[in-house]
C-alpha cells in the first residue's frame, strides 16, 4: 500500500492497484469484472467493434455515491484503433448501457 500526501500532509489516496494486464479475453463485457487491463483479439464478442484492443475495467468507489444510491458501477474503457468506447455495468453484471464511442480516431 501507498499513501499519496498533499503539500499540507493529507491523504489523498491511501490504497494503489497495479493495472496489470489480466489476461486476454473472448468475450469483453462478460470475461472482465475486476479492476484492470485485458486485453482482446479481432472480432471477441461484446467488443465495440470488429478491431483488437485493450479494456480497461473501473468500479465506481463507494465514496462516490449518493446516500441513496446502491449500486457500484462497473465502468468499461475499450481503446482500439477507431476510437475509444465506454459503457456501464452494474455489480451483477448486467449492462446498463451498450458501448459508445467517446472519441473516432
Amino acid at each position: 500500500m501507498s499513501k499519496f500526501r498533499d503539500k499540507n500532509g493529507n491523504v489523498l489516496l491511501d490504497t494503489v492497484r497495479l493495472l496489470l494486464y489480466k489476461k486476454k479475453v473472448n468475450n469483453v463485457q462478460y470475461d472482465t469484472f475486476e479492476t484492470g487491463l485485458y486485453a482482446y483479439g479481432s472480432y471477441a464478442t461484446g467488443a465495440p467493434t470488429d478491431w483488437a484492443g485493450t479494456v480497461l475495467n473501473i468500479y465506481k468507489p463507494t465514496e462516490f455515491r449518493n446516500d441513496s444510491d446502491n449500486d457500484t458501477s462497473i465502468f468499461k474503457i475499450a481503446f482500439d484503433r477507431t476510437g475509444i468506447y465506454a459503457m456501464r455495468f452494474n455489480e451483477e453484471g448486467v449492462s446498463q448501457t451498450s458501448w459508445v464511442q467517446i472519441v473516432s480516431f
